[in-house]
């Protein structure tokens, strides 16, 4: 009896070890079945894709698409003008268009001598500011092709601003950051005046004509809706003491200055005796 219980633990141990190898080569066999699966489902994605990609770039299929209209054509975002070196060719400086400046030369009657070839624009067209460049930055490094090279954040003085109003004759006035280099060369729109009437254009809001002398009053009276400039007598061509002031003749019989607060102090300053 002994002796049959111990073969049939053996038989047992015997059977349970088959199955488990069995059960082992059976996981790997599907193992590397899933893995061949896997593989030539990929082939297969591939080969459609490529095969998409081949029909996509071909010219006729192309054409015949957009012939019959099948082809969709989703809006696509506006691309940003830019060089190979990433720069965008929209802020570049560029040469004023010749729609803009002979207006403004009539206008302000600018002679000659004003140096027209010296104001500048962003290439972005309708310009909201035009800069004035000096002759050596102009020279010397935009006309060089410094642009192709770098991207220029910023260069010159704010010289005229453009209005989005067309309540004036012209689309531009003048800024007061560069009046300096723009009032000398006026014939038309400027007014020179005395000490007492410069201090008087010195004020926020509108100013009545009536405050200043009966000759600077006439003359702002005269002048039509838009800017004009004053200079202080005596001190029309010497721009190195900057004494000009951008105003602005409005509706009515009043003016405006258009110099910001904390300039309207710095003049103050210079106006007192001491100091002119």
């Amino acid at each position: 009896a002994r002796g049959r219980r111990k073969a049939e633990e053996i038989a047992a141990e015997l059977e349970n070890k088959n199955n488990h190898e069995t059960s082992k080569k059976r996981d790997a066999r599907q193992a590397a079945e899933a893995k061949k699966m896997k593989l030539n489902d990929g082939e297969a994605a591939a080969s459609v894709a490529n095969s998409e990609e081949k029909i996509d770039d071909d010219p006729a299929n192309t054409s015949n698409n957009q012939a019959d209209g099948s082809a969709e054509n989703p809006e696509q975002p506006k691309k940003v003008n830019k060089r190979k070196f990433g720069f965008d060719k929209n802020e570049n400086f560029v040469a004023v268009g010749d729609e803009i400046l002979p207006p403004l030369i009539e206008y302000y009657g600018f002679t000659d001598s004003f140096a027209r070839g010296q104001f500048m624009a962003r290439s972005s067209g309708n310009a909201k500011l035009l800069y004035f460049i000096t002759e050596q930055v102009k020279k010397n490094l935009i006309d060089r092709g410094l642009q192709d090279r770098l991207q220029v954040i910023n260069s010159g003085l704010r010289a005229f601003e453009r209005r989005n109003k067309d309540d004036c004759e012209v689309s531009y006035r003048p800024c007061q950051e560069s009046v300096h280099f723009i009032a000398p060369h006026m014939t038309k729109r400027v007014i020179s005046i005395p000490y007492d009437d410069f201090a008087k254009c010195l004020k926020e809001g509108a100013i009545p004509c009536g405050i200043f002398t009966e000759p600077v009053a006439k003359e702002m009276s005269a002048l039509t809706f838009g800017a004009f400039v004053v200079c202080l007598k005596g001190y029309e061509k010497n721009i190195a003491k900057k004494m000009y002031l951008v105003m602005w003749r409005c509706k009515g019989d009043n003016v405006n200055c258009l110099v910001c607060r904390p300039e309207m102090a710095g003049f103050h300053s210079k106006l007192t005796r001491s100091h002119i």
